[in-house]
């Protein structure tokens, strides 16, 4: 084994001396080869990249469908898959039998044969006991066979990408020592740039209290993050958020969650982007989650122009059309009453046509003034009448 001393290789014999600076030369952009992606703007051959959430909000089964869509070359979950790939998924919490059901349930939902990734995908449970480092009285110890057997086994099977699910079982270094996270993580990335492979490593984060969590929340050093080329995070949606989206509380149990690529080096990220889990019937009783992509409904789903053009008569007859939501006598009361919607469920909604009206012309705000506060408030009338025809 390769000993490190407080995050930092021991120097076991002299080391050449610095070589001579580079000089750049001007390579023509348009013939620079492309970046090697090997899932969205996420993955990267040669580097390694984290997903951070916390318990219970699916990210393990996020990562088998996503597996799934590298190894069928198919956006199962509206991302960009270059090609079919050869995928290890290696989780290291649950039993063969527990990942073979979240396979089934991924794979039924998603109308995947199984003869589409035959070859292309390794699956591997908590019995494969990877563990790339210890620590030992403050010194981290590389497992330099287990790395060197697992570079070997994905050089022969060809691997073009490896999961880590969750990425604390694989080493058995302290948690809050910077130091040594990053020498573990260093190593995944030294293995991911000599094996030409893309590496995610799946990261639990800490209590977020209700707040909405960033990739720097992962659970410990922050070092994790540091060392990765690009960090996402999970947030699960609280009942006030997923009726904004407008999803039935009552009705519909599901977790929804959004994904969010918060910490990108070789992209500009991505916004929140929509995700809920699915129970499937395997067949032999069990009901198994598994994960597909969300669309949350349009403000304007089912509002025609017509629509519009009975908001807009309606506000004109008010007398006070007041912009702020918190006013007894706010312009959204009169478009829930002409959209016969509910202006406590709904109330989002409202707000995203008042601002799209807004951006359009079709309301325009004006300043009045109240003649017992001598202040000036905002009220919503209309601005261009909109044309049904």
């Amino acid at each position: 084994m390769r000993v490190i001393n407080g995050g930092r290789a021991a120097t076991l014999a002299p080391q050449p001396a610095m070589r001579e600076p580079t000089p750049f030369v001007w390579l023509d952009p348009a013939t620079q080869p492309t970046r090697p992606w090997t899932y969205g703007n996420h993955l990267q051959r040669k580097t390694a990249s984290a997903t951070v959430a916390p318990g219970a909000v699916g990210k393990s089964s996020l990562v088998v469908v996503e597996a799934l869509a590298m190894a069928t070359g198919r956006a199962l979950l509206d991302v960009t898959v270059p090609a079919p790939l050869k995928v290890w998924l290696i989780n290291l919490e649950e039993p063969m039998d527990e990942l073979n059901r979240r396979m089934a349930a991924a794979m039924l939902h998603h109308e995947i044969n199984p003869s589409e990734i035959k070859g292309r995908f390794f699956l591997d449970g908590r019995d494969c006991e990877l563990c790339m480092a210890k620590q030992v009285r403050g010194e981290i110890a590389i497992n330099t066979p287990m790395r060197d057997g697992l570079i070997k086994h994905i050089k022969e099977h060809g691997i073009d990408h490896l999961t880590i699910d969750p990425f604390v079982k694989s080493h058995r270094v302290t948690e809050n020592d910077n130091s040594a996270i990053d020498a573990v993580a260093t190593e995944w990335a030294r293995i991911a740039d000599e094996c030409n492979i893309s590496i995610e490593l799946v990261h639990h984060t800490r209590k977020g209290n209700g707040q909405e969590l960033s990739s720097e929340d992962g659970r410990g050093g922050s070092s994790l993050l540091n060392a990765v080329r690009d960090g996402r995070v999970l947030n699960k949606a609280s009942s006030k958020k997923k009726k904004e989206i407008g999803v039935d509380v009552v009705s519909d149990r599901a977790t929804y969650f959004t994904v969010t690529q918060d910490k990108p080096n070789y992209s500009t990220g991505s916004g929140a982007e929509w995700h809920r889990t699915v129970g499937i019937e395997l067949g032999n009783g069990d009901w198994v989650a598994t994960v597909e992509r969300y669309t949350p409904p349009d403000a304007f789903d089912g509002i025609s122009v017509a629509d519009t053009l009975a908001v807009q008569r309606a506000i004109d007859m008010l007398e006070d059309p007041r912009q702020s939501a918190q006013a007894n006598n706010w312009v959204g009361k009169s478009v829930a009453d002409v959209l016969n919607l509910d202006t406590d469920n709904d109330k989002r909604r409202i707000q995203q046509m008042l601002s799209a009206w807004q951006a359009s012309g079709a309301l325009i705000i004006e300043k009045r003034k109240d003649s017992g506060k001598g202040r000036e408030y905002p009220c919503l009338i209309v601005g261009e009448w909109v044309n049904e025809t």
